[in-house]
């Protein structure tokens, strides 16, 4: 049987940096890159208007989302099975109707006298027993606004409403390692919302887990962060045949679109068959952290590995399009045809910056 030949999306934020110290490294630190830089230089460019990958891979699987943020609290709820939160009694009609639903995510900030740094999420490794007790004190603060959190996973609690709230927030991803004080809440309700955040701050601070936690040497859950507010979207019938990634949240899409989902490590250019997605985001918080150094090795890992099976898999013609989003407004298409142009000039991969 003739093996399908596959398309296959890579998301990859970071490859193109930004990287402001690259043009200061001498020749001879400066990355070949010969899989990437050739691909590219064969690909045709085109504007796209997405800069955040969790954007980029959420309109590329759901295209009828109609609003600038996703809502992502919801598809995260359903797919941690939360039904009975997502589904709120409407006394009118005596049916159920989606309820409206934004994240309260425990964090950890580094606070001084001028900013706020978040540092820590998922990597705080909260206890069930430390989650209760934290959630059990927050609810109780919360009791007198009619509102309430629901635990779904110690570093995923949501908030549900019957009707939709007017804010708008900054995804949990976009805000590590930046000033959360430049990223708070807007919107309508914006004053609320920061109100909140300070009181559930000052209810933290000297919260017993938090002393304890200190105590042992971890980072204290100093904090909440608002985030991914909206409705469950639309599913679209996909002919994604799968997904490959690095990343928890993107795992989460996959499973709220159907969509079977693999280990990057998993991923094998010449075996897929059909529209295949792959969505590594690594570099992403290299520079974030302007580790230019540490960028430059997973890249070189990258061009070896990934983009290597890529051009292998053209050149036997076991690929038929190839489509690179690396989060900057660009997306580059290479069909097969165009990959084996092989008069074509190879260009530097800092001319891609």
């Amino acid at each position: 049987m003739t093996k399908q030949s596959a398309c296959v999306s890579l998301v990859i934020p970071g490859l193109l940096g930004p990287q402001k110290q690259y043009p200061q490294l001498e020749l001879h630190e400066r990355p070949e890159l010969k899989n990437i830089t050739r691909l590219l230089s064969r690909a045709t460019p085109a504007e796209y208007p997405d800069t955040d990958w969790l954007s980029v891979t959420s309109r590329l699987l759901l295209p009828n989302l109609n609003s600038r943020q996703i809502p992502f609290a919801a598809i995260s709820a359903e797919v941690d099975c939360m039904a009975d939160a997502l589904n709120i009694d409407a006394v009118d009609d005596n049916v159920d109707k989606p309820a409206w639903c934004m994240r309260i995510d425990p964090v950890h900030l580094r606070i001084d006298m001028d900013s706020a740094i978040m540092l820590a999420a998922d990597e705080l490794q909260l206890s069930e027993a430390e989650t209760n007790a934290l959630t059990e004190s927050i609810n109780q603060h919360l009791k007198q606004d009619g509102i309430k959190i629901h635990v779904a996973h110690p570093h995923r609690w949501y908030l549900f409403f019957d009707a939709p709230r007017t804010l708008n927030t900054t995804p949990l991803h976009q805000v590590m390692g930046n000033d959360v004080n430049e990223l708070l809440p807007e919107g309508d309700e914006a004053m609320y919302w920061r109100s909140l955040l300070n009181e559930l701050q000052m209810l933290l601070y000297t919260h017993p887990v938090n002393q304890q936690r200190e105590q042992r040497g971890l980072a204290a859950v100093n904090s909440v962060w608002f985030w991914g507010e909206g409705l469950v979207p639309q599913k679209n019938t996909s002919d994604w045949q799968g997904i490959y990634t690095d990343n928890d949240q993107v795992e989460m899409l996959a499973a709220f679109c159907g969509i079977p989902c693999y280990e990057l490590n998993q991923y094998k250019a010449s075996e897929v068959n059909g529209h295949v997605m792959v969505v590594v985001t690594e570099l992403q918080s290299l520079v974030h952290n302007q580790d230019i150094f540490a960028w430059i090795n997973a890249l070189t890992t990258l061009d070896t590995t990934l983009f290597k099976m890529v051009r292998e898999a053209l050149k036997i013609k076991r690929m038929e399009l190839f489509s690179v989003f690396p989060c900057n407004q660009q997306k580059f298409e290479l069909t097969q045809k165009q990959s084996a142009k092989w008069w074509k000039r190879s260009k530097k991969i800092a001319d891609f910056f």
